[in-house]
């Protein structure tokens, strides 16, 4: 399949995330991540993103902690926020002992 017809089938964000080539990736309980969430005006959908496979249990966590905060924090279309990257933060659940 090429990356076109990855990107018909699957959509920008997973149908590029089939492409990214990295040595770490595992074929299998993989989610495609993207930067900026997709959830937000700067998402995705700009054509203007990151994407990465990242374990499935992960990502899907990652997203129902940001779904906490937009609620919590009461977040509605529009709204500005801002994202601190802390280096050294959690490492993901495959990698945890």
């Amino acid at each position: 399949m090429s990356k076109d017809q990855c990107i018909a089938q699957y959509g920008r964000v997973t149908g590029q995330c089939t492409f990214t080539g990295d040595s770490d990736e595992t074929p299998s309980d993989c989610d495609c991540d993207e930067y900026p969430f997709a959830a937000t005006n700067q998402g995705a959908k700009t054509g203007a993103f990151s994407v990465k496979r990242i374990d499935a249990s992960d990502n899907r966590r990652a997203g129902a902690l940001l779904g906490d905060f937009f609620r919590a924090q009461r977040v509605l279309d529009a709204d500005e926020f801002y994202v601190d990257v802390e280096p050294g933060g959690a490492s993901p659940a495959s990698k945890r002992r």
